[in-house]
């Protein structure tokens, strides 16, 4: 009796794991608010990640020096401290010869929707992501090529007391990442080029008609399904550190671009009635920013401790925009290799 239960057990959370059918009925007024709101996109802890993450300093190994570093494995914790979204990560590396895989486990502590009555909070697992890449030393320059891919783990249909307050983007998303580092001693010099393809979120909201009579089984309902994309956003990082015995003393510039993004709507009905279908950009999205971001680092028994802020500088968003200003976001590091 007791394998059956736990035979039970098993499959039902295989099934509820891998399911791709949600049972769950949101509003079109919570899945209008999540498109319009830009700072989700903005906070999110994958592209956080992608802005805040600076280049190791990495010596160029030789044929004598490879064969004592063909492996490598990095543990860390990044916390965002302020900000809209608060967040926990757990970053996950491991080198082998020449390629370089990442795993990066986000934990949302406090996430924000403002609605037009009230504010929500919600807190879980995030996006997960994966990442492969590789480097080579030529003529004292590090090139880098990384590719990063977010998986839709977080629950983007999540509800607090009938309000729609996503935990991830419900999209899978691909980052392609191209770097170039030199180290000069006490010093060194590095650059990003990132670019963020998102995929296509798909959430279906439900309106319903009370029947006159109060006579659930004659309700009219209206279904509306949503094909939603974010747009597509293109990085570039520019990061100075200088090295002072175990101290580190750096910044980044970021100047980051968010194109429109979209959304595809087809509305079905019980009652015979006609499908309709609409196409809508969401403009709300497109924006041009700009940051500083100063760091400054500790290395303690391998173990860097690090500091840092993200000051909004510039900030261009589509007239129809009314968000509030940016504001100051600072964050926590702390990573270690083994």
């Amino acid at each position: 009796m007791k394998k059956r239960i736990l035979l039970f057990l098993f499959v039902f959370m295989v099934s509820f794991l891998f399911s791709d059918t949600i049972l769950i009925t949101i509003t079109p007024e919570g899945v209008e608010t999540v498109i319009e709101n830009t700072e989700l996109i903005l906070s999110d802890p994958f592209v956080e990640e992608i802005i805040t993450g600076t280049t190791e300093p990495e010596q160029e190994t030789t044929e004598e020096t490879e064969e004592s570093t063909l492996y490598g494995f990095e543990a860390g914790m990044e916390m965002t401290l302020t900000g809209p979204t608060k967040a926990i990560s757990l970053p996950l590396g491991y080198t082998f010869k020449k390629i370089n895989f990442g795993l990066t486990i986000p934990y949302i502590l406090k996430r924000e929707m403002k609605y037009l009555l009230k504010t929500k909070t919600a807190s879980g697992l995030g996006d997960i992501s994966v990442k492969v890449g590789t480097n080579r030393w030529m003529k004292n320059i590090n090139f880098g090529l990384n590719i990063q891919a977010k998986l839709s783990t977080g629950d983007s249909e999540n509800m607090e007391d009938g309000y729609l307050v996503p935990l991830g983007t419900g999209s899978t998303d691909f980052v392609l990442d191209l770097s170039a580092f030199k180290y000069m001693q006490k010093y060194s010099l590095s650059g990003n080029l990132t670019y963020k393809l998102n995929g296509i979120n798909e959430k279906t909201a439900k309106l319903l008609y009370d029947d006159m009579d109060n006579n659930p089984a004659t309700d009219d309902i209206e279904t509306i399904k949503y094909d939603i994309h974010n747009g597509n956003m293109l990085i570039f990082k520019g990061n100075f550190d200088y090295y002072l015995n175990k101290w580190t003393v750096g910044g980044l510039l970021v100047f980051s671009s968010t194109a429109e993004g979209s959304k595809d709507i087809t509305r079905t009905n019980n009652w015979g009635g006609p499908t309709v279908q609409e196409n809508d950009i969401s403009n709300l999205q497109d924006m041009t920013l700009l940051d500083i971001i100063p760091m400054v680092s500790y290395r303690l028994f391998r173990t860097d401790i690090t500091l840092l802020a993200k000051i909004p500088v510039y900030t261009k968003r589509n007239e129809a925009n009314d968000e509030d200003e940016r504001k100051l976001v600072v964050s926590f590091k702390v990573g270690r290799k083994f």
